[in-house]
């Protein structure tokens, strides 16, 4: 072969792979870029579902992921670290139906005791004062569920409570307790903020845009006519993020922060966010 052919050949290679790429330009094939924004899009369907499967975590139940915690000084060594202490399943037709589970901090130190004492005076007191109050009001509804994790060091506890007192309208009330397995200590929001590797800013940012969007929907039914709506005051201390106190960590370590309205109002309403 001249060297007048092989120059020949080595153009008409040229060319192909020149033909070749326009028509992957044109057509915009995709890139690798395409991976990371699919990776995005399954983020927020995640967290949109973790919103929206909160009610349904509630197993009375500990999940401690795999970490062990033999070397932890329990009060009672044939219980698990959050077992239910106190159980009632009780009827009475058209008076009350109680169905409780109050779960335990199987810890031994003050600490431990004192969330317990706090979770009795908040959930388990409520019992016999329903059953005390049966001649006051009628169809009375007492619902108590749990459920604890472990994330490191951390153990979650959140506990959550349906309550309907006579013609009253229903309330959801959710409390949580995080103790540090290893200083003993409860642990504070902005320790979990900065365990997550979250700012305060994002934290805030996230939590005021949460909030704004539920009330703008919440709005908008009450314009249409809907009365049993919880309009939120947007200016509340409650959202600012030094006074966050109902919080936890779940599965796989998601944050989960909670603003339950029937913690001091008549109303099932509540916000959740995920980090």
């Amino acid at each position: 072969m001249d060297l007048r052919k092989l120059l020949f050949i080595l153009i008409g290679i040229i060319c192909v792979i020149s033909i070749i790429f326009a028509i992957y330009s044109q057509f915009n094939i995709p890139s690798p870029n395409i991976s990371s924004q699919n990776n995005i899009k399954t983020d927020e369907i995640n967290e949109y579902d973790l919103v929206n499967n909160f009610s349904n975590i509630f197993l009375n139940d500990i999940n401690y992921q795999g970490i062990n915690v033999s070397s932890i000084n329990k009060k009672n060594n044939s219980k698990d670290l959050v077992y239910t202490s106190y159980e009632i399943t009780e009827q009475i037709p058209s008076k009350y139906s109680i169905n409780a589970k109050i779960p335990y901090i199987n810890i031994n130190n003050s600490i431990a005791n004192n969330i317990n004492s706090s979770i009795d005076t908040t959930f388990k007191n409520k019992i016999s004062e329903i059953i005390a109050q049966s001649n006051n009001y009628n169809n009375q509804l007492y619902d108590v569920q749990y459920m604890a994790y472990v994330n490191s060091n951390i153990l979650s506890l959140v506990v959550k409570a349906t309550l309907k007192m006579g013609d009253s309208a229903q309330r959801v009330l959710v409390q949580t307790y995080n103790y540090n397995l290893t200083t003993n200590e409860q642990v504070k929001f902005d320790e979990i903020l900065s365990l997550k590797g979250v700012s305060k800013n994002f934290a805030s940012k996230k939590i005021k845009e949460t909030i704004t969007k539920a009330n703008i929907a919440s709005q908008s039914l009450k314009d249409l006519g809907y009365t049993a709506v919880y309009i939120r005051d947007l200016n509340s201390d409650i959202y600012n993020i030094d006074n966050t106190s109902i919080f936890f960590l779940g599965e796989n370590g998601v944050l989960y922060v909670i603003y339950p309205y029937g913690n001091s109002n008549a109303t099932s309403e509540m916000d959740v966010i995920v980090f």
